[in-house]
């Protein structure tokens, strides 16, 4: 069972949780949302249906921009961005490369419509080139996509309405996901009531 409480200090949910009292982070629970919904977006496409059956889902809609936002970057950002444009546009990005360190963005993905396009695209080429050595060749990929969903998360700060809580928890907690964000930070808090009944001295 979930039952939403409210919101504390703009940044923190209040809920009851399977009987327990609850104090959840909400960016890194959206960002956790978000990275589970991108990665179930790679995967199909590493594993595509048989005959073409089915489709990308919800997770492939892209958002086009009324005016193509136009970014320059550093010469080396600039070239680690060209090496993973056709990456970025799976879950997509329309990225234009305009010229030898400029970008037009032209479509962003639907499910992180809002994101500050500058900021994202500056973090992501940093987080690329801490992980250009990596042995592993995906981390690369989970690299992008632990960018897209802490940039496009409901930042702190940020007021929500009842129903907009109520979906972020139902959302969160029918994943059944890991307890952190992908940076490894803690969403959730848990309190059951044995617990608040010794810090009350009740017990």
């Amino acid at each position: 069972m979930i039952r939403p409480l409210g919101q504390i200090y703009g940044t923190f949910l209040l809920a009851e949780i399977e009987g327990e009292f609850a104090l959840i982070d909400q960016h890194t629970a959206h960002e956790r949302i978000l990275y589970e919904r991108f990665l179930e977006r790679w995967r199909a496409l590493q594993h595509p249906p048989i005959e073409g059956k089915g489709d990308a889902g919800p997770f492939s809609a892209v958002q086009p921009l009324l005016v193509p936002q136009q970014i320059d970057l550093p010469v080396t950002k600039a070239g680690l961005l060209r090496d993973y444009l056709k990456d970025l546009a799976l879950f997509g990005w329309g990225i234009e490369h305009f010229g030898e360190t400029t970008f037009l963005v032209r479509e962003v993905p639907a499910l992180i419509s809002k994101i500050g396009l500058e900021s994202f695209l500056h973090d992501l080429t940093d987080d690329l080139a801490q992980t250009e050595v990596s042995s592993k060749p995906e981390q690369p990929i989970l690299n992008v996509i632990a960018s897209m969903a802490c940039h496009g998360a409901i930042r702190a700060n940020q007021p929500l309405t009842p129903p907009e809580i109520e979906a972020l928890l139902k959302d969160y907690f029918e994943m059944k996901t890991p307890p952190t964000c992908p940076h490894g930070r803690p969403i959730v808090l848990r309190y059951p009531l044995l617990e608040l009944e010794k810090l009350f001295r009740r017990k």
